[in-house]
C-alpha cells in the first residue's frame, strides 16, 4: 500500500502571504485545514493500521476492542466544519457548461481543452485553485492537479462563502479508501496523516514514544503530530516506526482513549464560521457533557429547594 498525499508548497506559501486569499478560506471554513501540514510518510505504520480495519463493521478492531472513527474525530483532528450541507461530489451538480468552456474561463490561455478534467495548476484565480486543491485533500484524491466539473462548481460556491459539512465528506471518503485498501482493490491511500493522527490520539500506545506538547484551544490536533514527524521534501520516506517499535508494540495492551480532544475548543473561534441562521457555541459540545452539566444543575437546585423547605418547616 502506498502513502499518497500531494502538497504544493510554493502555491501554499503564496496563499499564506495573501490576506485576501486567507480571508476567503476563513469565510468558507477551510483555513484551519489549509494550515494543517502533511506528516512524513510512514508506509509501514500505515499498512499495520489498515490491517485493523473491518469493512463490514466500518470500524477498527484492536485486540477485541472496536474503534469507530466519527465526524467529531475528523472535526477536532483537522478543523474542518461539520455544519452546513453534506457534500457528495459524486452527485454534486456539475453545472450546464462543458469542461472546455470552464477551462476557457478559469484557466490560463493556451490550456489544453481536449480533456474531461480541469487542470488545477492552470487556474488563474489563486483562491479558487487553493480551494480545489483542498477539496482534493478532503476527498483523498491522489491527483490533486485535476478537477471535475462538480469539484469546480463546489469550489465556486466555497469562493462565495458557502460553508459545507466537510468532516462528513472526508470521513466517508476515508472509509471507502480503507475498505478498498483492506480488500486489496486499491493500493493508494490519501489520508495517511489523518489516519496516523487518529490512532495517536485514540490509541496512545501507537503514538511516538516521546513527549508531545498538549493541545492548544483552537489548534487542529493533526498539527502537533505533523510537526513531530515533518515532511522533508522530495517525496522522501523515513521510517520512524521500525522493528524495535513494533516489537515493543506487540507487548502492549492497547487502550482506547475516551476523551482525546480535551482542551480543544472551536466553539467560538472566528476562523470557524457557521452557516447563516446557525448560532455559535454548539460546535464540539459533547451530549454526555451537556447531560452531566444539566444533571449537576438539577442536583444543586434540588439541594436549594430542600434547604428552603427545611427552613419553612422549622
Amino acid at each position: 500500500m502506498h502513502w499518497r498525499e500531494r502538497e504544493h508548497e510554493a502555491a501554499y506559501e503564496a496563499v499564506a502571504a495573501d490576506p485576501a486569499a486567507m480571508a476567503t478560506l476563513t469565510q468558507c471554513g477551510l483555513v484551519k485545514f489549509f494550515l494543517c501540514p502533511f506528516m512524513r510518510a510512514q508506509p509501514r505504520l500505515l499498512n499495520a493500521l489498515v490491517e485493523y480495519w473491518h469493512p463490514d463493521a466500518e470500524a477498527f478492531m484492536i485486540e477485541g476492542q472496536s474503534l469507530t472513527p466519527t465526524t467529531e474525530d475528523i472535526y477536532f483532528l483537522t478543523g474542518l466544519s461539520r455544519r452546513g450541507e453534506t457534500v457528495d461530489l459524486h452527485t454534486f451538480p456539475t453545472g450546464e457548461r462543458k469542461v472546455e468552456e470552464l477551462i476557457a474561463e478559469y484557466c490560463v490561455a493556451g490550456t489544453n481543452t481536449r480533456t474531461s478534467w480541469i487542470p488545477v495548476n492552470n487556474i488563474i484565480n489563486i483562491r479558487l485553485q487553493t480551494i480545489l486543491s483542498l477539496i482534493g485533500r478532503i476527498t483523498g484524491s491522489t491527483a490533486h492537479h485535476q478537477a471535475t466539473r462538480a469539484h469546480l462548481n463546489c469550489a465556486l460556491r466555497c469562493l462565495d462563502g458557502q460553508i459545507f459539512d466537510w468532516s462528513t465528506t472526508l470521513l466517508e471518503a476515508m472509509r471507502r479508501q480503507l475498505t478498498d485498501c483492506r480488500e486489496r482493490t486499491h493500493r493508494n491511500f490519501g489520508f495517511g496523516t489523518i489516519l496516523c493522527s487518529f490512532f495517536f490520539e485514540r490509541v496512545p500506545c501507537f503514538s511516538p514514544r516521546m513527549t508531545v506538547r498538549g493541545h492548544l484551544a483552537s489548534f487542529p490536533a493533526v498539527c502537533r503530530w505533523a510537526a513531530l514527524l515533518p515532511r522533508q521534501g522530495g517525496g522522501r520516506t523515513v521510517e520512524s516506526f521500525n522493528d524495535d517499535f513494533f516489537a515493543w508494540l506487540s507487548r502492549q495492551i492497547p487502550m482506547i482513549e475516551d476523551y482525546p480532544y480535551a482542551g480543544i475548543d472551536f466553539s467560538r473561534d472566528p476562523e470557524m464560521p457557521v452557516p447563516p441562521g446557525e448560532a455559535l457555541g454548539e460546535i464540539g459540545k459533547s451530549p454526555l457533557l451537556l447531560f452531566f452539566c444539566l444533571h449537576m444543575l438539577f442536583l444543586c437546585l434540588f439541594e436549594i429547594y430542600i434547604i428552603l423547605l427545611g427552613d419553612r418547616v422549622f
